[in-house]
C-alpha cells in the first residue's frame, strides 16, 4: 500500500512531462521550419489529448472521455475545413437534450451510493469518482473506511466534503483538473499529502488548526492540475 501511491504519482508526472516536452520539441522543430501541422496546437487538439489520456488513465470506462474527442474531432475538422456543417445555432438545444436524457436515463441509486450531479449528493461507499464537465459536482462522502476516490475535473467545479468521513491509515484521492477547480474539505486532524503535477494551476492548503505530523490518517493526493486550482479546508 506504501509504494502503490508513490507509482501513480510518478506515472503521472512522467506522463504530464513528456506531453510537455514533445509538445516543446514540437514547437520548436516548427518554428525551425520543420513541416510540423499547425492544428497540433490547438486548443481541439489539446481538448482531444485530454480526452485520450483521461481514457487511458480510466482504463477507457469514462464517458466524458468519449466526449471530449468527439468533441474536439468537430471543432478540429471545422478548423481545418474538412467540414462545413456548423452547430453554433444548435449548441445550447443539444446541451439541453443531452442534460435531460442524463437525468432520464440515470441510474436509480440508493441516496448513499455513487452519484454525480451539481446537487449535493451523499456517498457511504469506501470508493467513489466524481466527472464534472462544463459542470458542477458536489459530494458529501460518508465512509468510515474510506479509501479511494477518483476526481475528473473539466471547465468546471468540484466539491467533496470528507467532514463526515474517516480513513484507516491512508487513502488516495486521485484527479485531473483542466481549467477548473475543486475544493476538498477535510477533517483538521488528517494529513493531507499532495502529489500534484501543476500546469499553471496550484493547489492552497488554507487549513489553520491541524496536527498533520502527529495524525495516523493520510489522504494521498495525487494527480495532474492543468489551468486549475486545488483547495483545501477544514471547518
Amino acid at each position: 500500500m506504501e509504494n502503490y501511491p508513490q507509482q501513480r504519482n510518478s506515472s503521472g508526472r512522467a506522463v504530464a512531462g513528456f506531453a510537455i516536452l514533445v509538445a516543446g520539441i514540437l514547437l520548436l522543430l516548427r518554428r525551425m521550419g520543420y513541416p510540423i501541422y499547425g492544428w497540433l496546437f490547438t486548443w481541439p487538439a489539446f481538448m482531444i489529448g485530454l480526452g485520450g489520456y483521461i481514457a487511458v488513465k480510466r482504463r477507457f470506462r469514462s464517458l466524458a472521455s468519449l466526449w471530449l474527442v468527439v468533441i474536439g474531432c468537430y471543432f478540429l475538422a471545422r478548423h481545418q475545413g474538412w467540414i462545413s456543417f456548423s452547430i453554433g445555432a444548435y449548441f445550447w438545444p443539444i446541451v439541453i437534450i443531452v442534460i435531460g436524457l442524463s437525468v432520464i436515463f440515470r441510474p436509480r441509486t440508493n441516496p448513499l451510493t455513487n452519484a454525480y450531479g451539481g446537487d449535493n449528493d451523499a456517498d457511504g461507499s469506501n470508493v467513489f469518482n466524481s466527472v464534472a464537465i462544463f459542470w458542477g459536482a458536489r459530494k458529501t462522502i460518508l465512509s468510515k473506511s474510506f479509501s479511494k476516490g477518483e476526481i475528473v475535473n473539466v471547465f468546471g467545479g468540484t466539491e467533496i466534503n470528507f467532514m463526515q468521513a474517516d480513513i484507516d491509515n491512508t487513502a488516495v484521492l486521485d484527479l485531473v483538473v483542466v481549467f477548473g477547480g475543486v475544493k476538498l474539505i477535510v477533517p483538521s486532524d488528517w494529513d493531507v499529502r499532495v502529489n500534484v503535477v501543476h500546469v499553471f494551476a496550484g493547489t492552497d492548503d488554507k487549513r489553520q488548526f491541524h496536527n498533520a505530523a502527529a495524525s495516523k490518517k493520510v489522504l494521498l493526493v495525487n494527480g495532474t492540475a492543468i489551468f486549475g486550482g486545488i483547495d483545501i479546508i477544514s471547518y
